[in-house]
């Protein structure tokens, strides 16, 4: 029984309700504290239970028998999910393949069938050995920061982090994003990166990647005023990536060819599974849909967040998201997590959650990261990167916990600042005015 429970079998791999019945009491008896450890006997088991029958066969062992009643259960929830599906394809083809998408991923993840449980001499030999390759200048991450502090707290961005950028509007979350893809295609042209948005078409996306790797002011390519220097740019990048398509795989889905409802985290996966990328980037991560169907926001983004932070562990593939800031940001001088939009469990479950703030506000053109929440590995309050679209997003400085609460003051004060001047008090003149205006109504109304 130890090793049948180790092993991961559970009532659910029994598809009838008879040897469901037979395996859950012997489970109650193995754990009871009184009985602990003890099994039934074949004599035992015939008494409580006549009519089952024992089979004794020296040729298979636990583990074998373990894996044919995994196999069973996979192999008839499978056909009955096939029937199910081709019923539910007359009349609601997209529910049938959300459907099939669901079901079948839990499916899979049962296909591997042992329980992976970690023991601490395995992990710990694993750490050093990453710790020793980080020490001799080895990659451990599947790719680096741009930006030196970055870098340095974090040793890159591993394959389970789940990142999250999030800021008000026009704060350049889209454009950060654009810039970290094309700092990996600097880097490395094979990487295979995955793209989805929610906030620009494929073309626009990659029009700003093009313009980074490029190295152009997005201004001139808008207003078609490319300087001759930025025109040869342009047509070299271009012919470098045309030239290293065969070994790389970048790919930007598409929202506008996605049904209403059908861009769930289910489906992200199932992109995962076909393009196989090194890393994923979301843009408005908040605005895909909850395979679960809930009707609040904060409960459909706190379903896609969970569902999302499953799909990193499982896959081993980081994901970089943005996310609105919600209106709470205008009255916190702090990074919390409360701050991003719908749902607090976004900050729970990212591993990196980073305020972005444009200080064009106050006249630089500059953009605040700041730390937000308590990091789990590091700590790091905060830098501050040049913001002008394509020409340069590269490191300017590190925050000092005064500094990044200061960045985040100006931010919020900036914006509650619009919200004071729309209620400022009439001057005594302009009451005066109101005043005369209304008795002459009042006239108006009495001769009427």
């Amino acid at each position: 029984m130890n090793s049948v429970i180790q092993w991961g079998i559970t009532t659910e791999d029994f598809t009838m309700a008879e040897p469901q019945g037979y395996f859950k009491q012997l489970v109650a008896y193995h754990t009871a504290p009184e009985t602990i450890g003890s099994v039934w006997g074949p004599q035992a088991l015939q008494q409580k239970f006549p009519h089952l029958r024992l089979c004794a066969d020296a040729s298979m062992t636990t583990d074998a028998l373990c894996l044919e009643v995994r196999k069973d259960r996979i192999r008839i929830e499978g056909r009955q999910l096939v029937h199910t599906a081709i019923e539910l394809f007359e009349n609601n083809p997209e529910g049938a393949v959300s459907l099939l998408q669901e079901t079948a991923a839990k499916l899979r993840n049962d296909c591997t069938p042992r329980k992976v449980d970690v023991h601490l001499a395995d992990a710990l030999e694993r750490n050093w050995n990453a710790y020793c390759s980080a020490e001799r200048g080895e990659r451990v991450s599947v790719f680096e920061w741009p930006w030196a502090p970055f870098q340095s707290a974090t040793l890159g961005v591993r394959s389970t982090d789940y990142i999250i950028f999030y800021g008000r509007p026009k704060s350049m979350k889209s454009w950060i994003l654009c810039y970290l893809v094309a700092f990996m295609l600097h880097r490395n042209a094979a990487y295979r990166i995955l793209i989805y948005s929610k906030e620009m078409d494929a073309d626009e996306i990659f029009e700003r990647i093009g313009c980074v790797l490029a190295g152009i002011a997005y201004e001139n390519w808008v207003s078609n005023r490319l300087t001759g220097e930025e025109r040869r740019m342009y047509i070299t990048v271009m012919e470098f990536m045309r030239q290293a398509q065969r070994d790389m795989t970048v790919v930007c889905l598409s929202a506008q060819d996605i049904k209403q409802g059908q861009d769930t985290v289910a489906w992200l996966e199932s992109k995962i599974e076909q393009y196989r990328p090194e890393a994923v980037f979301v843009d408005g991560m908040y605005l895909m849909s909850d395979l679960q169907g809930a009707k609040k926001n904060h409960e459909r983004v706190a379903n896609i967040s969970r569902a999302m932070r499953q799909l990193i562990l499982h896959k081993k593939v980081p994901v970089i998201a943005t996310v609105q800031a919600n209106r709470e940001a205008a009255k916190n001088e702090e990074a919390n997590t409360e701050e991003v939009a719908f749902s607090d469990s976004l900050g729970q479950d990212a591993t990196m959650l980073i305020r972005i703030v444009n200080e064009w506000k106050k006249g630089a053109n500059t953009l605040a990261l700041v730390m937000g929440g308590t990091s789990r590995r590091y700590k790091l309050a905060g830098i501050r990167i040049y913001g002008i679209p394509a020409h340069n997003f590269s490191y300017y400085g590190e925050l000092s916990e005064k500094e990044a609460t200061a960045a985040l003051k100006v931010d919020n004060t900036a914006n509650q600042g619009t919200k004071q001047r729309a209620v400022k008090p009439m001057t005594k003149k302009a009451e005066d005015e109101v005043a005369q205006g209304l008795a002459a109504i009042g006239g108006l109304i009495k001769n009427a």
